[in-house]
């Protein structure tokens, strides 16, 4: 508990400093109050949104939250030109979203900052996230009732023109499923968005048995961006008194 007051307390305390939201991220460069007001309400929406999406016993809405969540993490993560890990190669929009959900870049993305915490909570969190994103990829690979579309080296994919198939890894499929999930209140035509990542073709897959276990993903991205959010989102504490605009 003293950890977490602590990350809280600290994470607070740099929301309201002014000096962290300036013009492309220049300590030197003015202060950008938009910035600083939208980064602060969005913030505001996501701490209640993971509280919520906890303390919901409807697990369906409770599900589809996590979504909401998850939208909010990526437009954090390409808002501050966040960095795919042990890369120089920024997170393009949309692509921080299916990395939550990829089954092995979203534990490799969460799993090192929970180091952070106490013992034993440093290993309880870390198995938990292991265990999570499992079952979240066994759910997945059991929905698909195109059983030959399952191979040992991945799920046989159309590409983005429907011409011709591609093996995808496991755990990329799911976070693209995870996406088409999330983009089907938009609907379903994408025939004049061959430049979109046309979502039929892994819905058509799937017989939509979304995993009941991603409803823990929003505590376990909540505890990792409170342990390190340059690690989760790219947002570096400016350091106190680094600040000096010209």
């Amino acid at each position: 508990m003293t950890w977490y007051i602590d990350k809280l307390n600290r994470l607070l305390f740099e929301l309201t400093d002014v000096g962290n939201f300036t013009k492309n991220h220049d300590p030197e460069a003015p202060v950008d109050p938009v910035f600083a007001f939208e980064h602060l309400v969005t913030m505001d929406r996501l701490m209640r949104k993971t509280l919520l999406a906890m303390s919901l016993d409807d697990a369906p809405a409770g599900n589809l939250m996590v979504f909401e969540i998850a939208e909010l993490y990526d437009g954090l993560s390409e808002r501050f030109g966040n960095c795919k890990p042990n890369s120089a190669i920024q997170f393009q929009k949309a692509e921080f979203f299916k990395t939550l959900f990829d089954t092995q870049e979203g534990p490799s993305l969460i799993t090192p900052p929970f180091a952070d915490l106490p013992s034993p909570f440093d290993r309880y969190f870390s198995n938990l996230a292991s265990d999570v994103y499992q079952k979240i990829e066994q759910t997945v690979l059991d929905s698909i009732w195109v059983r030959s579309k399952v191979t040992p080296n991945g799920i046989l994919v159309r590409d983005q023109e429907l011409s011709k198939e591609e093996t995808m890894p496991v755990s990329n499929f799911v976070g693209e499923v995870m996406r088409a999930y999330r983009n089907a209140h938009h609907g379903y035509f994408s025939a004049d968005r061959v430049s979109r990542n046309r979502p039929s073709r892994f819905l058509f897959l799937v017989d939509g048995n979304l995993p009941v276990e991603i409803s823990a993903l929003p505590v376990l991205w909540w505890l990792a961006y409170l342990a390190n959010p340059e690690a989760m989102v790219g947002w570096k504490y400016l350091q106190v008194g680094a600040y000096g605009p010209p």
